[in-house]
């Protein structure tokens, strides 16, 4: 068990390190250290135990605004014998998905007002004023004909193809994510 124990410390020290110095630069948002394990796990072989494995892990967590950094990082890490990388998980910043959102939304609102439009001409009316907007399932339940729920168009959003550079080059791709916004919105058209 000692020698588990020196490995792993040695293994989070070197991982602990190289996030502290790259702390602060373009890429790395913010990273973290948390829990601690140890175990023993028993080993069998051909029906027969053999010398249990002993092991130690501690999980670190970092937060990429650079795909290709990212991609660094991970070859890096490749390199070292007694880490592993479990899983890389995609997302929008919170300024970015608001940003984002704001837009998505306003392109609902603006496809509702287009919709509601069509439908004013189809019937012979020329002017459309909107009576209620809000986010779907907001506004109140009334029996009128012209309501209609809108879906607004969904975006992706992608970082640029990336070049890890050096080391070992592992390819990263993010996984496009979505941001949608749905309207309900009632109009008068006379």
């Amino acid at each position: 068990r000692p020698a588990a124990a020196a490995r792993a410390a040695a293994a989070a020290d070197a991982v602990r390190e190289r996030l502290a110095a790259l702390e602060g630069q373009p890429g790395l948002a913010r990273w973290s250290s948390s829990r601690v394990r140890t175990g023993t796990r028993q080993r069998w072989q051909d029906g027969r135990e053999i010398d249990p494995m002993h092991y130690v892990e501690q999980d670190f967590s970092a937060r990429w605004t650079d795909s290709a950094a990212l991609g660094a990082f991970v070859g890096e890490l490749a390199a070292h014998e007694d880490v592993a990388v479990q899983w890389v998980s995609w997302g929008l910043l919170p300024e970015t998905y608001r940003r984002v959102e704001q837009d998505v939304a306003q392109a609902a609102i603006e496809a509702a007002v287009s919709r509601a439009t069509a439908y004013a001409r189809a019937i012979g009316r020329t002017r459309v004023v909107p009576e209620q907007i809000a986010d779907l399932g907001l506004l109140e339940e009334q029996a009128r004909p012209q309501a209609k729920a809108l879906r607004g168009a969904a975006f992706a959003m992608a970082a640029p193809p990336m070049d890890a550079g050096g080391g070992v080059e592992v390819d990263l791709s993010p996984a496009p994510q979505t941001v949608s916004a749905s309207v309900e919105a009632r109009f008068l058209a006379s």
